[in-house]
């Protein structure tokens, strides 16, 4: 996923999770299509983040420039924590997401 420049939209790739005896060191996400979508955020959207192994409630300004720091330079988004730019998204009926939170994979 990589934030794009409007503070009210981001690009994401859906996915599809990938697991089972033949995958080595755990599970993973790959994308299902190759260029990414543009989703706009609703009114009243959540975000969530991690800080070590606990979730934070974050403003979506915050979660937009976690995602551009972690693109960029994994190592420097402190107090928060990169895990491999992956996230779970809840959209309304228009496709407008309502939800966004931050998943755990060291």
């Amino acid at each position: 996923m990589s934030a794009w420049g409007s503070p009210n939209r981001i690009g994401a790739n859906e996915t599809r999770f990938v697991c089972g005896p033949d995958v080595p060191n755990d599970g993973h996400y790959v994308a299902t299509v190759s260029s990414p979508d543009a989703y706009e955020f609703a009114a009243g959207a959540t975000a969530q983040l991690f800080v070590g192994v606990q979730t934070q409630d974050v403003t979506v300004d915050v979660l937009l420039q976690h995602i551009n720091t972690c693109t960029q330079n994994p190592n420097s988004m402190k107090p928060y924590s990169c895990y491999g730019n992956m996230y779970d998204l809840t959209l309304d009926a228009s496709g407008k997401i309502t939800q966004i939170r931050e998943l755990y994979h060291p």
